[in-house]
C-alpha cells in the first residue's frame, strides 16, 4: 500500500497534510533519465527520483499552471512556462 500512495503523488501533486490535489499538465525526463519533472496547476515543479518515486524538490515560481517544461542539453537547467498573469 505505501507504494501505491507514493506512486499517486507522481500523477499528480498531492498534499497529504491538506489533503489537496493538483493535476499535472506536463511532463519531463531529465536527460540522463534518472529524474522525472512535473508540473501541475498548483504552479509547482516537482523533481521526482524515477526510480525510487520518491521527491527530490519543490520549485516555486509560477503563479499559476504550468504550461511547458523543458530541459536544457547540459542536463543542468529547468525552462519553465506558466500560466502567469
Amino acid at each position: 500500500m505505501q507504494n501505491l500512495e507514493r506512486m499517486k503523488t507522481v500523477f499528480c501533486h498531492a498534499d497529504f497534510k491538506t489533503n489537496e490535489v493538483s493535476s499535472i499538465f506536463n511532463v519531463a525526463f531529465d536527460k540522463s533519465g534518472r529524474f522525472i519533472i512535473s508540473g501541475a496547476d498548483d504552479g509547482i515543479i516537482k523533481i521526482w527520483d524515477r526510480e525510487s518515486l520518491t521527491l527530490q524538490a519543490s520549485l516555486h515560481g509560477h503563479q499559476d499552471f504550468i504550461t511547458d517544461i523543458d530541459i536544457s542539453k547540459c542536463n543542468k537547467f529547468i525552462a519553465t512556462s506558466g500560466n502567469d498573469a
